[in-house]
């Protein structure tokens, strides 16, 4: 068996857990582990990857990191295939970015079986329909006990709050119920996530405020509406289209015990920090509406469209594949990210595309925050305190740039960005770089 991996999707512990389960079932596994040349400069990665059964396949860096990971393995497959020298594919996967490659090869007699985190149900259940073969990648332990709640009101916007642990349970009988009827009334069409066509379903029908995080909370809610004799009706089709979008922060650093006490887990905290969940009609204005209630755009610093959406392009999770069940696609992914070439003009029509798309989770990240750039500022010496005003923290920051011959952003979020990006490649080699395109 030779199991093909995407390493910018992926842990060292996911990676380990599909290794034993492959193991368990089929004997002995080799390893292939797509990623940067420089993942290697990362400790933790070296030692990995020097373990009996493990084989690096660095990928040059080119433009986009997920479209040169995944046509690495998309091209693996194929050799592997035509060779007929491996029994066995394997993939290790959480999103549906390779329905298509994985059932061709098994319609040509190839066996191929994917390992999916237990978690994705959707994911499973749409490999197990295609007829390729799926192994569970069992939790890490218990289920997070998720403390926070994103809730969509009615006028489209909405709000986090605290409350008692989420009590996960099997759903799995209610999301096939409302998955066939979100594909017999055109929310779905048979390849896009749940939740954004949930959350369209629920907001057409004005329904009320919904409950969008847990994901779970809302697949319940909108079963026991259209299972409910009192609320039995013909609902409405699609009417118009919709953004909708349930914005989260960056993952630096580790959670901590008191914060996960307070949240439940590292992805209930992004929630929280992100505001709340909102939902905007499709207009020319889309990108601009969304870029400012995501903190990318505004009357300030900040009032540059064109950098606005270079910064959010380079957001980690707007750009990067992860492998959490909420944000499972990216632009990249679904190939809708700008090209570097491509004009500003072509990147924002691209960028309203992905924000309409079905094919997100409707999870991206909000702008980044300051206050590690003001911390490394003070410890230079080119800012007095990390409490300073934004105008004075901005000067700071274009000061810095100019020493360490940087390009010179017009936006504070600009400036933020690409320090962030300096600093985290020193720390890290294998941190990705900046994506830019011709204004």
């Amino acid at each position: 068996v030779v199991l093909l991996v995407d390493a910018d999707s992926h842990s060292v512990e996911e990676i380990r857990k599909g290794v034993a389960v492959l193991t368990q079932k089929y004997g002995d596994v080799k390893t292939s582990v797509f990623a940067a040349p420089r993942r290697l400069e990362n400790s933790k990665w070296k030692q990995f990857l020097q373990e009996p059964g493990m084989e690096f396949r660095p990928v040059p860096r080119r433009h986009l990191v997920g479209e040169a990971n995944d046509q690495e393995i998309f091209d693996e497959m194929q050799c592997l295939a035509e060779s007929n020298s491996t029994k066995c594919i394997a993939l290790l996967v959480s999103d549906k970015d390779f329905f298509d490659c994985s059932q061709a090869l098994a319609s040509r007699g190839q066996e191929v079986v994917v390992l999916v985190p237990a978690a994705n149900t959707n994911v499973l259940r749409k490999y197990e329909e295609l007829g390729v073969p799926v192994l569970e990648l069992p939790h890490g332990g218990a289920a997070p006990k998720v403390r926070v709640r994103a809730v969509l009101e009615t006028d489209g916007g909405g709000s986090v709050q605290l409350a008692d642990a989420w009590v996960f349970r099997d759903s799995t009988e209610e999301v096939i119920h409302i998955t066939s009827l979100l594909e017999d009334l055109g929310f779905l069409d048979g390849t896009g996530y749940l939740l954004p066509a949930i959350v369209k379903f629920w907001f057409t029908n004005a329904l009320g405020p919904l409950t969008v995080y847990p994901k779970q909370c809302a697949t319940l809610a909108l079963h026991d509406r259209v299972t409910s004799p009192a609320t039995k009706r013909l609902w409405q089709r699609p009417q118009a289209d919709f953004s909708f979008c349930v914005p989260i922060s960056s993952t630096k650093g580790r959670i901590t015990r008191k914060q996960k006490e307070r949240y439940g887990s590292a992805k209930a905290r992004q929630v929280f920090l992100g505001g709340g969940p909102f939902m905007l009609q499709d207009s020319e204005s889309l990108v601009a509406q969304s870029l400012e209630r995501l903190g990318y755009l505004d009357a300030d610093l900040n009032n540059d469209f064109s950098e606005a959406v270079t910064v959010f392009l380079n957001a980690t999770h707007n750009k990067c594949p992860v492998c959490h069940e909420l944000m499972k696609k990216t632009l990249r992914k679904m190939g809708e990210l700008p090209a570097p070439n491509d004009t500003f003009v072509e990147a924002a029509a691209s960028l309203r595309k992905a924000f309409l798309s079905r094919k997100t989770a409707g999870m991206w990240q909000i702008a980044p925050r300051s206050r590690t750039i003001r911390i490394l500022l003070c410890k230079l010496g080119l800012l007095r305190d990390v409490a300073s005003p934004d105008r004075t923290v901005f000067k700071a920051m274009r000061k810095y740039m100019r020493n360490e011959r940087l390009p010179i952003m017009k936006t504070f979020n600009g400036c933020c960005l690409r320090i962030l990006q300096h600093y985290e490649q020193r720390k890290d080699p294998s941190h990705t770089g900046f994506f830019d395109f011709n204004a």
